[in-house]
């Protein structure tokens, strides 16, 4: 990353650039020229700040891969470890190739992973639930969003994981989508 950034300090790019721009007010051709080199230039300034992201992200990956394994070693079935493994695998090529777009991709199939592995924990779908119907406004005022709260406090009464499972799911569709990927596990 420095060295991209004292290449183009080196190069004497921003002062190039902007030359170009105060030339482009008066000749056709040196705006064509000078929107080019703004566009290389901001591309440059993108890979930088990717660059940048990367450290971050990869201990985040690292991380969530930790995470999962201890998950996975705890409660998981033999194609959670298959794909814990994969995962891995993948994790350390993105990393090795510096590739940032890959490696935002494991991470999300790793939050994924630990999402299913979280519901399939006992009492995650009534934890679930008392998250969703105790949080003031997190549901819509509708007259289904009532019905689904009765017939969850009805199936935990009665021990009804099924239908539980099914309340929750149908509540979980209710809500803003940022805060059903928090609640299914996909964010914190």
């Amino acid at each position: 990353m420095d060295d991209r950034l004292r290449r183009l300090e080196a190069e004497g790019t921003l002062p190039v650039v902007r030359e170009q721009v105060r030339a482009a007010a008066t000749d056709a051709g040196a705006a064509a020229t000078a929107e080019d080199r703004l566009r290389d230039f901001q591309a440059e300034l993108d890979d930088i700040d990717e660059l940048a992201e990367l450290p971050r992200r990869t201990r985040e990956l690292l991380d969530l891969l930790a995470e999962a394994g201890e998950i996975v070693q705890q409660a998981g079935a033999v194609r959670d470890e298959q794909e814990l493994t994969a995962l891995r695998e993948e994790a350390q090529q993105a990393i090795d190739e510096r590739d940032l777009t890959a490696i935002e991709s494991v991470t999300e199939r790793v939050a994924v992973l630990m999402a299913r592995l979280h519901r399939r924990q006992p009492g995650w779908y009534q934890d679930a639930f008392w998250t969703i119907v105790q949080q003031p406004g997190l549901l819509p005022a509708t007259s289904e969003a009532d019905r689904l709260v009765r017939e969850g406090r009805d199936a935990i009464n009665q021990r009804d994981q099924r239908t539980l499972e099914h309340v929750v799911q149908q509540l979980i569709r209710l809500l803003p989508r940022d805060e059903r990927e928090t609640i299914i596990g996909l964010t914190k």
